[in-house]
């Protein structure tokens, strides 16, 4: 399944409740990002997550497997256009959501 596309109707704020799951937080900076993002997590991950970045357009323009035990992820994003971006981080319909 894949995951919606983001727009500003959907994200109201970087947090969600994973279903099944304790709460988990995340922040995304820099904010505007070049050529880096780093998405840093409230608590270490309890499982592998997988890290989608969509344009406005509502296409994958990049994505990143997370694994179980970490609490940071640092994302390369060299030549991407200037823009606004939507990170999904999630696993099946446990979804975090921020708009960068």
């Amino acid at each position: 399944t894949d995951y919606p596309i983001c727009d500003s109707s959907l994200v109201v704020s970087s947090t969600e409740v994973f279903r099944g799951q304790p709460k988990q937080e995340m922040r995304v900076f820099p904010n505007p990002a070049r050529e880096e993002v780093t998405v840093v997590f409230d608590e270490v991950l309890q499982t592998n997550m997988e890290v989608r970045i969509y344009n406005m357009m509502g296409q994958l323009v990049h994505q990143k497997l997370v694994e179980k035990g970490m609490y940071q992820a640092n994302i390369l994003m060299p030549k991407m256009p200037k823009g606004m971006y939507c990170l999904k981080l999630g696993t099946g319909d446990s979804l975090l959501f921020s708009v960068f």
